[in-house]
C-alpha cells in the first residue's frame, strides 16, 4: 500500500513541475535559427526601438498596455506573427542596461519553478557555457542557467527552477 501511494505521489509531483515534458532538441533549435537568422536580427532592430516595451507573450505584455508607451496594437501583431513563422510561440523577455534579450521557444511548469529552453542574444558573455544543452544539469541539481555558444551574440538557452 506505501508504495503504491509513494508511486502516486511521484507521479503527481512530476505532472505538476513538468518534468515529463521535454523541451525541442539542441539540433532543432539551431536548425530553426539558420532558418530564420534575418527574422531574429530584424527582432532584435524592433525590440532595441522599442526600448520600453519588456515583454511580449502569446497573450499579453509588458507593459500591459503598450500604447501606453507608444507600441500599437499593430506593432503587437507583428511581433505574434514573426513568432508564430520563427518557433519561438512565448515571445521575448527584453532588458535593455546590458543588452539581453530572450526569445521562449519552450516552457514548462510554474513560474516559481519549471524550465524554459530558446535562444538569447546577449552583449555580455554569460557566466555558464556549455557545449551541449541537452548533456548539462547542475552538479546539485538547484536551478541554473546555461547556454550554448552560435555565433556572435546569440545563444541558445536552458533556464531551470527548482
Amino acid at each position: 500500500m506505501k508504495t503504491i501511494s509513494a508511486s502516486v505521489i511521484l507521479l503527481l509531483i512530476i505532472s505538476l513541475c513538468g518534468c515529463g515534458t521535454s523541451h525541442p532538441k539542441d539540433q532543432t533549435l539551431l536548425d530553426n535559427f539558420k532558418k530564420h537568422e534575418l527574422d531574429f536580427e530584424k527582432l532584435i532592430t524592433m525590440i532595441r526601438s522599442d526600448k520600453k516595451l519588456r515583454r511580449v507573450d502569446d497573450t499579453w505584455t509588458d507593459p500591459g498596455d503598450p500604447q501606453s508607451i507608444g507600441i500599437s496594437q499593430e506593432r503587437i501583431r507583428e511581433y505574434r506573427a514573426m513568432f508564430s513563422k520563427m518557433s519561438i510561440p512565448r515571445g521575448f523577455y527584453a532588458f535593455h542596461d546590458s543588452e539581453r534579450f530572450i526569445f521562449i521557444a519552450s516552457s514548462h511548469g510554474l513560474s516559481v519553478s519549471g524550465s524554459a529552453k530558446g535562444y538569447a542574444y546577449l552583449e555580455e558573455k554569460p557566466d555558464l557555457v556549455v557545449t551541449n544543452l541537452e548533456s548539462y544539469w547542475s552538479k546539485d541539481g538547484r536551478s541554473f542557467t546555461a547556454y550554448q555558444h552560435i555565433k556572435g551574440n546569440w545563444y541558445l538557452y536552458f533556464d531551470f527552477e527548482d
